[in-house]
């Protein structure tokens, strides 16, 4: 079996062709592999820019509903405001149709009383109560006599 040197220089050539292609296949592969592991993990690795994304969104959505939030106190503040001025009305009303009801010299007594209300109103408030807590244990005491 004497194999001459070129019939052996081809089939080292072609084994290490096939071999050749082998590793080129096996490095292309590989190269594929990792490029594809290289994006799976950039993909993961993306989560700052995910999380700013996603921190625009909210703060986005936060200033419409504090935005919303104050144009419905501004509504109720209005409404609250118009409410006001109308129970403020129906009370001058009411008092005056009480002034016309009072006869003349009650109501200059009262015109005095009140005149002295609003310059001291805390003894007033206090004569009030002494007033009235007089006025509950007397009709206490009476209730117990019976």
């Amino acid at each position: 079996m004497s194999t001459s040197s070129s019939e052996l220089t081809r089939t080292v050539a072609s084994a290490s062709g096939t071999a050749s292609r082998k590793v080129r296949a096996d490095l292309s592969r590989t190269g594929e592999q990792l490029v594809n592991t290289v994006k799976a993990f950039g993909a993961h690795m993306d989560v700052p820019s995910e999380v700013g994304s996603q921190l625009g969104t909210t703060k986005d959505a936060v200033h419409t509903t504090i935005g919303q939030v104050k144009q419905r106190l501004d509504e109720g503040k209005n409404t609250v405001q118009d409410k006001i001025k109308k129970v403020q009305g129906q009370g001058k009303d009411l008092t005056n149709q009480t002034w016309d009801q009072v006869p003349a010299p009650v109501a200059g007594r009262l015109a005095c009383l009140a005149t002295v209300v609003r310059q001291r109103p805390l003894p007033a408030a206090a004569a009030t109560m002494f007033t009235m807590v007089i006025f509950l244990l007397l009709r206490r005491l009476l209730r117990s006599g019976k």
